[in-house]
């Protein structure tokens, strides 16, 4: 065997140079490390986000992807019965003598199993034309006629 014959300050030279070598290296794979538990609890958080998501949100984002797969005249008659379904119940909010349960204690009238076309005598018209997406968001005639471009 060939000894490597090394002086005292070459020997030192070459440990603080492997030393900071693994330094580097180590320093490296704790960065990688981090960033992976960083982005591992991050993906955590959304995961668990819809746990923490108010359920009546989560109702309606359900109700708004099923009502997105209707046909246009559909989508406008859901929007049109929702609405009117939350203004009657804003109005009953509003009433002091009518308060005696809680605003989440509403009591579902008994011809709910009935369909919605029975339940309001809105007459939604099949040979409704729209024109442009402003036909769309101008006001409902509440009269019982189909739409009109005003």
């Amino acid at each position: 065997k060939q000894h490597l014959s090394l002086s005292q300050k070459e020997r030192q030279k070459l440990n603080r140079r492997i030393i900071k070598n693994g330094k580097k290296k180590t320093e490296t794979f704790i960065e990688i490390l981090n960033k992976q538990s960083e982005e591992r609890n991050r993906l955590f958080k959304e995961l668990t986000k819809t746990e923490e998501e108010d359920p009546i949100d989560l109702l309606f984002k359900s109700m708004a992807h099923t009502v997105k797969k209707f046909s246009l005249d559909l989508k406008i008659k859901a929007k049109m019965d929702v609405l009117k379904i939350i203004n009657d119940l804003e109005l009953q909010n509003l009433k002091p003598s009518e308060q005696t349960s809680g605003p989440s204690d509403y009591i579902f009238p008994e011809n709910l199993t009935s369909r919605p076309q029975e339940l309001y005598s809105i007459n939604y018209s099949s040979t409704t034309h729209y024109t442009s997406v402003d036909d769309l968001n101008s006001e409902p005639n509440w009269a019982g006629r189909p739409f009109q471009n005003y």
